[in-house]
């Protein structure tokens, strides 16, 4: 399965942060406790699935070559698979 440039930029995607330097926070007068991270968390639900011995080897295969967890890597499969299906209907 090959996944084009930007649906792999989208499946990696982080929402963007801003963050100031610390050192310009010091040139500021402010402390190092003043910089603060917001980072909005996406929702989540949990499934339950079966799936064949073979399909589960295969994809721990693809976990162990890329380093991504299983999670991540139905999440992508997924995400590609309906991005896919979209643009043939």
């Amino acid at each position: 399965m090959e996944m084009n440039k930007q649906a792999d930029k989208e499946f990696y995607s982080v929402p963007a942060v801003n963050i100031q330097p610390l050192h310009s926070l010091r040139q500021q007068g402010k402390e190092e406790t003043s910089m603060k991270l917001r980072i909005e968390k996406e929702e989540y639900i949990n499934k339950t699935f079966r799936l064949s011995r073979k399909l589960m080897f295969e994809m721990d295969k693809i976990c162990d070559k890329t380093g991504l967890s299983l999670n991540k890597l139905i999440d992508i499969f997924i995400r590609y698979s309906l991005s896919s299906y979209e643009n043939e209907n």
